[in-house]
């Protein structure tokens, strides 16, 4: 497993969490955190729904 897909994986999980749960300590390190982990997670999203269009698009053809 690449470093990069461990990232985004740990990104996928703690946003799913934050969304679930909430994080309570709202400090400056933990807004951060939670920011870096959100823009890791919406790129990584729309970068798959970009296959999903792509793949979909060629199979048409």
């Amino acid at each position: 497993m690449s470093i990069v897909k461990f990232v985004v994986i740990i990104s996928w999980i703690y946003c799913v969490a934050y969304l679930l749960f909430g994080f309570p300590q709202d400090t400056l390190l933990m807004r951060t955190a939670t920011g870096v982990m959100v823009i890791i997670f919406t790129c990584s999203m729309f970068y798959g729904l970009l296959k999903v269009v792509e793949r979909g698009r060629l199979g048409r053809n």
